[in-house]
């Protein structure tokens, strides 16, 4: 049976949708929403932070903040094995903005030290950040760093996926391990730190305790269970992805919403106490992961994940130029199918998602010995030689997905680190509040309350 190209590509029924590499604007775009979640997390603790002494911003010099006697051991509700910074005798921690700390100049919060969760920031940072702009550029493939083709963008992870998840589950299989290790060690330190917080044994500090202790749990399914795609470009399962996004949704509402909400309605009730500028740099914060988190799901609708790369396995530059090649019937079909959704949407047909890419014929050689000596199956599998790579896609729309994922992951992160742990430790070891004093009685009630009392005894005498 004859088979020829089929225009059913989303490249083809909306040439715009399609791109080989980001323009200098929206690589602009991607920059920005690649640091702006950076920087307000390292600027707002400091914000809030500048009603603070200089001097009283080096807490982390402050010798006690550490145990006289390193060897006791904290019992269940032993409140004296406490060291004075936890058992709130030291006067900052009563401060509503968190204590900072950082080589003596007081540039990061030190719960986000002392937890070790600023070793997990960094690591998530500088990862993400090399792998998303060496994709984004072409310098880095589904196999890792490749100098011997040419910049193909859509070839790697960001021309297949709009999650981290996607990518580390499906296209970049050691992403998962780095995926997997950030989450269980953020999910271990914020376990061990919330169950160890003392409270007043109060019916909603046990609730609140809890619940985050419930949220840091949560953060576990999403590191067990990646987005995992078939080859028809379906989830392998829907369970499996409910608890994936329930670890995802989950675990951010109850570890960010959970504290900040606390944290208002002391704000509410203790104006004197707490200025302005603390629930702004809160609210920064709080407001800039929303943001970002609608515009994941408004932006997202208008892509698919496809880490099926169908052209990676076309032998010869015929077969690679015309695909995808069917007969006239399939092909009419499809083209109707197609042609319904417009190309403005993913298109589902025969079970499917139709291809939202365009392939080419890449002769990129190479010329060292392994390349020379290996069998064509090895050139192919190592991806040496010529080929057949994926030359267009919704690049833009599938990096623009991933900045914003990683922009609401940081910032809930950051706000965990920098707010909720200081604001949790202070609040749930407030002390009961003790009942007004009676109003002092008048004097002139007094002296008459006592005339009347002797008048009253005088026949007796």
């Amino acid at each position: 049976m004859n088979s020829s190209r089929c225009p059913i590509s989303l490249c083809d029924i909306s040439p715009s949708a399609c791109q080989s590499e980001v323009t200098p604007s929206e690589a602009f775009a991607l920059l920005a929403l690649m640091v702006l979640p950076v920087a307000v997390a390292w600027l707002a603790p400091l914000f809030g932070a500048r009603c603070v002494p200089c001097g009283e911003r080096r807490d982390d010099d402050d010798p006690s903040l550490h145990d006289a006697d390193p060897s006791r051991r904290l019992g269940p509700r032993d409140s004296t094995a406490l060291s004075p910074l936890r058992a709130g005798l030291v006067p900052f921690r009563e401060r509503v903005d968190p204590p900072m700390f950082l080589c003596g100049i007081g540039a990061c919060p030190l719960d986000c030290g002392s937890t070790g969760l600023l070793a997990v920031v960094l690591a998530m940072v500088v990862g993400v950040y090399v792998i998303f702009f060496g994709l984004l550029f072409g310098a880095a493939d589904a196999g890792g760093l490749d100098s011997a083709h040419e910049a193909m963008p859509c070839d790697g992870g960001l021309g297949a996926c709009r999650t981290i998840s996607c990518i580390c589950g499906n296209v970049i299989p050691e992403g998962y391990v780095f995926m997997f290790t950030c989450l269980f060690l953020t999910s271990a330190v914020l376990v061990q730190r919330f169950s160890a917080m003392g409270h007043r044994h109060r019916p909603q500090h046990l609730c609140v305790k809890s619940v985050l202790v419930a949220g840091s749990l949560l953060l576990l399914l999403t590191a067990i269970f990646p987005e995992r795609y078939d080859a028809d470009g379906q989830l392998l399962s829907q369970s499996l992805e409910v608890l994936h996004l329930l670890g995802v949704m989950g675990s951010g509402t109850l570890l960010m919403f959970v504290p900040y909400g606390w944290f208002l309605v002391y704000w509410r009730t203790h104006r004197e106490e707490v200025s302005l500028r603390s629930v702004a740099a809160r609210s920064c914060l709080v407001c800039m992961a929303l943001a970002l988190g609608v515009s994941m799901q408004v932006f997202g609708s208008a892509v698919a994940d496809a880490p099926t790369n169908l052209c990676a396995y076309q032998p010869d530059a015929a077969s690679c130029e015309a695909f995808p090649a069917l007969p006239d019937a399939q092909c009419r079909l499809l083209e109707a199918c197609a042609a319904a959704c417009g190309g403005e949407r993913p298109c589902p047909c025969e079970g499917g998602l139709l291809p939202n890419y365009r392939c080419r014929w890449s002769n990129a050689t190479s010329d060292t010995i392994t390349a020379i000596l290996a069998p064509e199956s090895f050139r192919r599998e190592k991806l040496l030689g010529p080929r057949c790579v994926k030359a267009e896609c919704p690049l833009y729309k599938y990096a623009r997905g991933v900045a914003l994922e990683f922009g609401v992951l940081l910032l809930i992160l950051c706000y965990v680190a920098t707010y909720a742990l200081h604001d949790v430790a202070r609040l749930l070891g407030r002390p009961p509040k003790q009942p007004p004093p009676p109003p002092p009685l008048d004097a002139s009630l007094l002296r008459v309350h006592g005339e009347a009392a002797g008048a009253a005894g005088g026949p007796d005498r």
